[in-house]
């Protein structure tokens, strides 16, 4: 079993939203919205400011006869599921992404 760290450290709150920062520039910052459009928002404008968050996770990686599977320990029920390392990959990240979005949403219902 392979072991990989997965850091989030591109996903930020930006107007009570999780997004994605894409680049950073000296006056201006791209940031890509959760239905993959993106935005350029002015550096000096952000009140507050940008805040990162790093959320690092441990993956456990495995492979059968038929595909490559990723699991997560710090995430309850985390499995995907891909035919090449490459796809399993991507769509780990992509439902790491789904979850923390999920329970940024869950907790602002919440408060």
């Amino acid at each position: 079993m392979k072991k990989k760290d997965l850091d989030y450290t591109k996903l930020v709150m930006y107007n009570g939203e999780l997004v994605k920062v894409v680049d950073i520039g000296k006056r201006e910052i791209t940031i890509e919205r959760e239905n993959g459009k993106r935005q350029y928002i002015d550096a000096g404008s952000l009140h507050p400011p940008i805040v990162y968050v790093t959320v690092p996770l441990r993956l456990e990686i495995e492979m059968d006869e038929d595909a490559w599977h990723i699991s997560c320990p710090q995430l309850k029920g985390f499995h995907t599921a891909g035919k090449t390392f490459k796809e399993c990959l991507k769509v780990a990240t992509d439902a790491g992404e789904g979850f923390l979005r999920s329970v940024i949403k869950h907790y602002n219902e919440e408060t």
